[in-house]
């Protein structure tokens, strides 16, 4: 199965991209089995005047059923490595980690960790 994503405007990619992986790592809506789990597929993404083929593992889907604001779709992890693929994610990484307000994967540490008396 060939998996296609067109993030040729700024607003699909930062929405596209995927916080907190080794590799570059992106959200393609729509429905899908949960079988594709795991799986490697071709991916073709469009990213402004670029194309790129490469191949990406899935490494998770939401399903129809999730509750909104979220969308089913699926997580693919980009394996194949583009010296310039990779340079473009880096670099709209950053901005959307300056331009997004924190999330819990972007939370300082607390201070408290022991918030309840453990029996000794």
């Amino acid at each position: 199965m060939d998996l296609t994503l067109d993030v040729s405007s700024h607003e699909r990619m930062v929405r596209a991209l995927i916080p907190g992986t080794r590799r570059p790592c992106v959200f393609i809506p729509g429905i899908f089995s949960e079988t594709l789990v795991g799986g490697v597929h071709r991916v073709i993404l469009q990213l402004s005047d670029e194309l790129f083929q490469t191949q990406g593992r899935i490494i998770w889907f939401a399903p129809a059923a999730v509750i909104a604001p979220f969308e089913p779709g699926i997580g693919v992890s980009i394996i194949l490595e583009h010296p310039r693929l990779n340079q473009i994610f880096t670099e709209q990484m950053q901005l959307k980690t300056q331009t997004l307000r924190p999330s819990l994967l972007q939370c300082a540490p607390e201070d408290v960790y022991d918030r309840f008396t453990l029996p000794s």
